[in-house]
């Protein structure tokens, strides 16, 4: 009867119905059904923070372990966290990455887009939308995420080492402007 087994197991591991091995010695045959995952678009929020015509970049620091960006220079912003409104996604990943004493008034939603990266063995389909920003008080305090921070002239915004998705969202907003 193991033969049997073996050779029903072997059936269903070559056609894919199931992932697993059969042992070498004994009687004991393990199997795990394989599920095949759904995979999900990470949605995600970018602020374009304008103070005095001028906007917020941040530079991602080399010893930021999540990071895919490093040394370029991209928009505070993050992931929406599950149950949580655009707003206070928002507003949670400003004062995470430019810490609690700035505030901004969100304004409106200028441009949308998507990247694939590959956070360490963890590939991820991005999609982002760029919602511009008004400051109205506060200083920046970056977290260990970030290097350094610059306002620039939006105009200008090709001088700097910016990633390509934030470099689609300044032409959209000189655009738009």
């Amino acid at each position: 009867m193991y033969a049997d087994v073996a050779q029903l197991v072997e059936h269903a591991i070559g056609n894919g119905e199931v992932s697993g091995s059969i042992p070498d010695v004994g009687s004991t045959i393990i199997m795990e059904k394989s599920v095949k995952k759904e995979s999900y678009a990470v949605a995600s929020l970018k602020a374009f923070i304008v103070k005095d015509g001028k906007v917020l970049i941040l530079e991602e620091s080399s010893s930021y372990k999540g990071g895919t960006q490093h040394g370029n220079f991209v928009m505070p912003g993050g992931k929406v966290n599950e149950g949580q409104n655009l707003n206070s996604s928002l507003k949670r990943e400003i004062k995470e990455e430019c810490g609690g004493s700035l505030r901004v008034k969100i304004g409106r939603p200028f441009h949308i887009d998507e990247w694939k990266v590959n956070v360490p063995g963890k590939p991820k389909h991005i999609v982002a939308t760029y919602i511009e920003c008004v400051h109205e008080r506060g200083e920046v305090n970056l977290n260990d995420e970030f290097k350094r921070y610059l306002w620039i002239d939006p105009r200008k915004y090709a001088k700097y080492k910016i990633n390509a998705a934030a470099k689609r969202a300044f032409r959209s907003y000189l655009k738009q402007s």
